[in-house]
């Protein structure tokens, strides 16, 4: 097919990016690049499902990879992914013949898109661009096998770890709850069960097990109330802007940490903690807080005093992000120059799932057989960077598992029935009954 049927065919797919924000792919994939970069990395801890879909389907993912390449006329494909994954290398061998593989250390954040770029071709993307700037594209796993199937998607893959009963990757229909899918691995072992959607690092809080799955769902991490996690998560600004003010000593361990500081942007966290210690902003102190990936190394990693130079830091980007454009800081592909020590300053896993306290969960989480369903769902009509989708579907009408429910008036992306049944009622979701 050519460059536009494939475009079209992605679009109609409704395939988004599967593992972050959920941008559009059809925009994404509408440039030219010599170099695609597949992110395998896979570096949230607990996290399993991106090699679990390597291991299964190594010809389908490379085929799709490959798709993508001379969408983007790209001559170079690298996949990234961490070395100890010996049993995937081996999957995907057979299928590399024009490929290359970038063999990661054990470490965190090894998926973050600019390090992924600078690891895999030493090309530094300055502050405020993005990978396409310095002639790449990256894309994920679960994309790629999208882009292969050819078909609607209608499942998200996720891995589900934590306290449950049995870890597990799994093949979710989009719109069940996250309570049911914690369910089919044998539900919770603790007693007061709360959930980390994405992961420990990079997630965000629940305690809604109602909460419905979306193509963007890679990760349901279940923790007990009483974790140290928790407790860092539902902090409120109150509480981390004044143990900011209070007992930061400006170690700097925070900002040499940082892999966006080791990179040469000007993100300096311990330069926002000190700023907490003034009346009032000081914005020549914080501009670089536009620039935090929001990795949550400094926080939960590197602070040696439990402090939460994270959250301190997105609470500047926000407001600078607000600023006119002309306050803010701009910069030019080619414009910095990565850290001397950056290579060297890496957050090997075991020691950082020790920080976290997860080092005793079971660290697998082998992918089901089959595909997980229910004859009962609500598909939410924002699953996706951009603006919500507007039904093209009323009350009463009968869909087929894969017919078109919403389209985006926007940047978007279409969205799926992920069930045959009826809809039963349309709001910033569509409730279908099998």
């Amino acid at each position: 097919m050519n460059q536009k049927e494939f475009l079209d065919q992605v679009r109609d797919c409704g395939i988004v990016g599967a593992g972050g924000a959920g941008f559009p792919s059809h925009i994404k994939y509408n440039a030219k690049a010599d170099t695609l970069i597949l992110n395998a990395a896979e570096c949230e801890p607990l996290m399993h499902k991106d090699k679990e879909l390597l291991k299964r389907w190594p010809k389908e993912c490379m085929d799709g990879f490959r798709k993508v390449m001379r969408q983007v006329g790209a001559s170079r494909g690298i996949v990234a992914i961490k070395e100890k994954y010996k049993e995937v290398f081996e999957a995907l061998k057979p299928h590399m013949q024009d490929l290359e593989f970038l063999k990661m250390g054990n470490y965190y954040p090894a998926g973050d898109e600019l390090v992924l770029v600078w690891e895999a071709t030493g090309r530094v993307v300055a502050p405020g661009n993005i990978p396409l700037s310095v002639g790449c594209v990256v894309t994920n796993v679960e994309t790629v096998l999208n882009a292969e199937r050819n078909r609607p998607v209608i499942t998200s893959f996720l891995s589900v770890v934590g306290e449950v009963k049995n870890p597990s990757s799994l093949e979710v229909t989009v719109g069940m709850t996250v309570g049911e899918v914690i369910d089919s691995v044998g539900g919770v072992t603790c007693s007061d069960p709360v959930l980390l959607i994405g992961g420990v690092m990079m997630g965000r809080y629940s305690e809604d097990f109602s909460e419905r799955i979306a193509k963007t769902t890679g990760g349901i991490v279940v923790l007990n109330r009483d974790h140290d996690l928790v407790r860092k998560y539902t902090r409120t600004s109150a509480e981390y802007n004044k143990i900011a003010k209070s007992s930061c000593d400006q170690c700097n361990f925070c900002t040499e940490l940082c892999p966006r500081y080791l990179l040469g942007h000007p993100i300096e966290p311990h330069k926002n903690m000190r700023n907490m210690g003034f009346k009032s902003t000081v914005f020549d102190l914080v501009k670089g807080a536009e620039f935090c990936c929001e990795c949550n190394l400094c926080s939960f990693y590197a602070c040696p005093e439990d402090l939460d130079p994270k959250n301190v830091s997105t609470d500047l980007k926000r407001m600078i992000q607000k600023k006119a454009k002309e306050e803010r800081l701009g910069f030019k592909p080619g414009s910095v120059e990565a850290h001397g020590m950056a290579k060297y300053r890496k957050a090997p896993i075991p020691k950082l799932m020790k920080k976290l306290q997860i080092d005793h969960f079971i660290n697998s989480a082998p992918l089901r057989e089959t595909v997980l369903t229910a004859n009962r769902v609500r598909v939410p009509l924002k699953q996706h960077v951009g603006s919500v989708c507007v039904a093209v579907v009323k009350v009463g009408d009968e869909v087929r598992a894969g017919d078109l429910i919403g389209k985006p008036e926007g940047l978007g992306a279409f969205v799926h029935a992920s069930i045959s049944g009826v809809v039963r009622a349309i709001d910033t979701s569509v409730l279908i009954e099998g």
